[in-house]
């Protein structure tokens, strides 16, 4: 997976968990999509800046969880 795939995939899981989605439906080249099930909770307290970035932060675990990282720039 390259770096533009990774944001493109990390945005579509932010924007599942903002909008309170309890799995990710991924499109793969099989014949099924790719399903993560218990994306977290988005955050509901503090401003929309500290939800935002708690979001992202959750968003970033529940993929490394899944076994998918950021690629090195190096």
């Amino acid at each position: 997976m390259n770096s533009q795939q990774y944001h493109q995939l990390l945005r579509f899981t932010i924007n599942s968990i903002l909008q309170g989605h309890s799995a990710l439906y991924v499109e793969s080249d099989g014949p099924q999509p790719d399903v993560y099930f218990n994306l977290p909770s988005a955050q509901t307290s503090g401003t929309m800046t500290q939800r935002i970035s708690a979001d992202k932060q959750s968003a970033r675990e529940f993929l490394s969880n899944h076994g998918i990282t950021e690629p090195s720039i190096f």
